[in-house]
């Protein structure tokens, strides 16, 4: 029995596939709960490894995990998702532009053609030279 929790995948809708399989499958309570932490998301496992109890049983796993899973869920709608990535905002504001006008990276050839006629490397412009390395 091998299974993945899909990117974007609630706990819950995980665990109700998981059952299904689970039923078919024939394992025991141990041999479900081995499948079920190599098929969940790293950072669900973490947190219930990290835990003070960890969970018995596979009913266990997927109510404890199931439970993380929507506090993750509410604490992210709480905050819009406003956290982002890491130090991504300071570095916008250091660019002074955003990403999606940021420009992609020349090859080496553009690059010396854009050097050797003193031109920069995202307006194309003379007197200045910016560098996406």
């Amino acid at each position: 029995m091998t299974m993945k929790m899909e990117t974007g995948e609630t706990a819950v809708k995980f665990n109700s596939r998981f059952m299904v399989e689970a039923g078919k499958s024939g394992l025991n309570d141990e041999g479900l709960i081995m499948v079920y932490k190599s098929s969940i998301h790293p950072y669900l496992l973490q947190n219930v490894l990290n835990s003070s109890t960890q969970p018995k049983n596979i009913a266990g796993w997927m109510s404890t995990v199931a439970g993380l899973d929507a506090n993750w869920t509410n604490s992210n709608s709480i905050t819009k998702g406003k956290w982002g990535k890491k130090g991504e905002k300071k570095k916008e504001e250091k660019r002074g532009r955003s990403q999606s006008s940021s420009a992609k990276c020349l090859t080496k050839d553009e690059e010396d053609l854009l050097k050797k006629e003193g031109q920069c490397f995202i307006c194309k412009e003379q007197g200045h030279i910016s560098r996406c390395r």
